[in-house]
């Protein structure tokens, strides 16, 4: 937003918000705030986009809510801000700023003014956003005073244009495509300070693309329509919702694309694991036959036999093949076990989340079946019913005659009896 512009805009913001309270402070979004003022039963919004670059203003008849939780700079603006009236505007032309000196607010506190109570103003800055300053009366805001070049030396100015803040960038870019006749009388227009508003749509689209306080040349529209008016506020608005407003939402548009289509890779990824997780279930569920074959001819095979893989003729599990084993060490009866536990572990692996866990047992241990040839040797010494061997002092005595305490090897054990002997010895 040029400051030409913006000086057009805050002449005719002033009136609307002389006198009005500041009833609320929003951030719809980021980089945007939205500050709501009530004057004599007429409601207006003041929409504030802040930042480097595409920095715009506009008074909007059309309420933005805020979706977001506030940030800390919303609520120190809140703090200070909401509930007071404005006093006076106070506008700086280069720095393009506007200072809103705020009155007493409704809670009730000390009179703005008064000794040791500062002014408090409200500096809302194109650049930087908004922030709450507090100056005393001496220390006031005063509103610039713009410095014109003389006509005849135009050209020389627009030279040394970092001595005249009048001579804004996009000013120079439109004095740069006229002549020195319609260069001289766009400035006189300039400095009266009156005149029309400008805002340009593109060829087939209804939102604004650019807003100027004079006409451009059609070097700089780029074959947009032209539209003007002496209505600033009216036009202005217009142009904030093709400028901000839909600007923002193309950006949560984007933004929201992106999340989904994150999550739809995602579901991708696992569904491509899923795929290969069932095949590989597949595959071992399809050496059962493997297995039942191997058991059938067993007979048919010495006990000794080690190889790579064992031939089976056709029968009632599939046609005649050759059942590679693995290892190639193992025998047929082992590779046929271990396809059947393979086969059988998708439906284990399957029922294990809904199968009660039985006391004692690990969580993702598969249980032993009765094919299993494996037994512990704990299992067989508790099955023996074997004891632990007595201590060297009670070894001749018979189970009955042994004391409780031996069997349980806690106090009897020959270390400690050896010293037991000898303390008694000593005493």
């Amino acid at each position: 937003m040029d400051a030409h512009l913006f000086s057009r805009f805050c002449r005719a913001l002033t009136p609307v918000i002389q006198g009005a309270r500041l009833e609320k402070i929003q951030e719809p979004l980021p980089g945007l705030l939205t500050f709501h003022f009530f004057s004599a039963g007429r409601a207006a919004q003041l929409c504030w986009r802040y930042g480097k670059k595409d920095a715009f203003c506009f008074l909007s008849s059309v309420r933005i809510a805020a979706v977001d939780a506030p940030s800390a700079q919303v609520m120190r603006l809140r703090k200070y801000a909401v509930g007071r009236r404005i006093r006076a505007s106070v506008m700086q032309f280069s720095e393009r700023r506007l200072w809103l000196l705020l009155g007493r607010s409704t809670s009730g506190d000390r009179a703005a003014g008064a000794v040791g109570n500062p002014l408090v103003w409200l500096c809302l800055d194109l650049r930087c956003g908004a922030s709450p300053h507090f100056l005393a009366a001496d220390a006031a805001p005063e509103e610039e005073i713009l410095r014109w070049p003389a006509l005849d030396n135009l050209a020389e100015a627009c030279a040394a244009w970092r001595q005249w803040p009048v001579l804004t960038p996009a000013l120079r870019r439109t004095l740069a495509h006229l002549d020195e006749r319609e260069g001289l009388a766009l400035l006189a227009d300039l400095r009266e300070g009156s005149g029309d508003v400008f805002v340009y749509r593109r060829p087939g689209r209804q939102d604004i693309c650019l807003a100027s306080a004079w006409p451009l040349p059609p070097a700089l529209r780029g074959g947009a329509g032209e539209e003007r008016g002496g209505e600033a506020l009216g036009l202005l608005e217009k142009a904030g919702q093709g400028l901000v407003l839909l600007h923002f939402a193309e950006q949560r548009a984007k933004a929201e694309c992106y999340a989904f289509g994150r999550q739809a890779r995602k579901l991708e990824r696992l569904r491509q694991r899923l795929r290969e997780e069932e095949i590989r279930l597949a595959a071992m569920v399809g050496a059962q036959a493997d297995a039942l074959a191997l058991r059938e001819n067993l007979w048919r095979l010495p006990p000794e036999t080690r190889g790579g893989g064992v031939t089976v003729p056709a029968g009632e599990h599939g046609p005649g093949r050759e059942i590679r084993l693995a290892p190639p060490a193992h025998r047929p009866a082992g590779n046929g076990g271990a396809f059947s536990h393979g086969q059988t572990r998708p439906t284990r692996s399957c029922a294990s989340g809904a199968a009660p866990r039985s006391p004692g047992r690990r969580s993702g241990r598969p249980r032993r079946g009765a094919s299993d040839v494996f037994v512990s040797r704990r299992k067989l010494r508790r099955e023996r019913g074997s004891k632990k061997r007595p201590c060297r002092r009670h070894s001749e005595k018979s189970a009955e005659e042994r004391p409780r305490i031996c069997q349980r090897r806690r106090l009897c054990s020959p270390a400690r009896a050896g010293r037991r002997g000898q303390s008694r010895g000593a005493a």
